[in-house]
């Protein structure tokens, strides 16, 4: 009878861990993942499947010659989730059936939704270390060292919490002269210049007349490799399209694009989340799809605009007040 009275032991919940990876390897003919368990990581990973799955049905695909990057992403969630920051990258099983493979750890701090380009400005030895961690991961030569390497991004969690230092950022676009970004992007020309400003300007005020959830393309702009530069350059972008865009329904996507041999680097993004059939867009370096506004290709036309052109030639002006007039235009 004193049974009765005995407290029953609950089932201990497991921790959920804030990293992990899906996708194929070369050690396995099958799938891997791990902690594939949070609302985001298990809406990403069908995401995947299904954009892979569907690319792979449409006829021009061909693996063997299909122009596959690697991409640094940062995906966000809605308003009660955290969002993903991570690699994909092409990968095969033992069978050499080709399939992606992505890393990630969760990126807990919400203001980075509405100002991605700190990312860059202030975690960009996060994006590095990403890199080098997801690199490991995939080079394993086990199931059970994948895992062991796997487990460095929980360091990172801490890092991804921590306030963003706003002020410290913004100030250090004063000190850059836009020379720098026009060298990084290799942009020589004034002509080309001025046409690049036009065209991007031009697209970010319709963007912002329609509004971010009506705006149903990605945009697509010219990166550096990755380095000290790219820092530069990937701040500088999503730093000018979120303050001329964001309104209550950015929540942004975006893929940098890694160089490859035959492709230089470039900078995706989505101003919302985009469905499965979006998923060419950022695998591939080249695409026939009309979802993403190319401006990483600038042709050298005569451009009659004066303003763009005297900002084109301004190459002493600070990024920061180049920004300025840029979204005045």
């Amino acid at each position: 009878m004193f049974g009765l009275f005995t407290r029953k032991s609950s089932p201990q919940l497991k921790k959920q861990q804030h990293f992990g990876y899906m996708g194929k390897t070369p050690l396995r003919p099958d799938f891997v993942k791990l902690n594939v368990c949070t609302r985001e990581s298990i809406a990403f990973e069908h995401w995947l499947q299904e954009g892979y799955a569907s690319l792979t049905r449409q006829h021009q695909y061909d693996e063997s010659q299909a122009s596959e990057v690697t991409s640094l992403f940062y995906v966000s969630g809605s308003q009660d989730e955290s969002s993903l920051l991570g690699v994909l990258q092409p990968s095969e099983d033992s069978s050499t059936r080709r399939y992606p493979f992505a890393s990630y750890v969760n990126c807990p701090n919400a203001e980075y939704k509405h100002t991605p380009a700190f990312l860059f400005f202030n975690k960009f030895n996060v994006l590095s270390t990403i890199l080098n961690i997801n690199e490991r991961v995939i080079e394993a030569s086990s199931i059970e060292q994948m895992q062991q390497y796997c487990n460095e991004f929980s360091t990172l969690t801490g890092t991804l919490s921590e306030d963003i230092e706003y002020n410290e950022a913004i100030d250090s676009l004063r000190t850059i002269q836009i020379s720098e970004l026009w060298q990084a992007i290799g942009f020589d020309q004034v002509q080309q210049r001025a046409q690049f400003i036009s065209q991007l300007i031009g697209l970010l005020h319709s963007i912002a007349n329609r509004g971010c959830l009506r705006s149903q393309f990605g945009l697509k702009l010219p990166m550096p490799a990755f380095g000290k530069r790219s820092q530069l350059v990937g701040a500088v972008w999503l730093h000018l399209i979120s303050t001329m865009v964001a309104d209550r329904n950015w929540q942004p996507w975006w893929f940098y694009q890694l160089e490859t041999q035959d492709t230089p680097a470039s900078l995706v993004l989505f101003l919302r989340p985009v469905s499965a059939s979006y998923f060419d867009a950022v695998w591939m370096s080249k695409t026939k799809s009309n979802s993403v506004l190319d401006l990483t290709e600038i042709k050298t036309e005569q451009i009659t605009d004066g303003g763009c052109l005297a900002l084109a030639e301004m190459d002493n002006l600070s990024i920061y007040d180049a920004l300025r007039r840029w979204s005045k235009l």
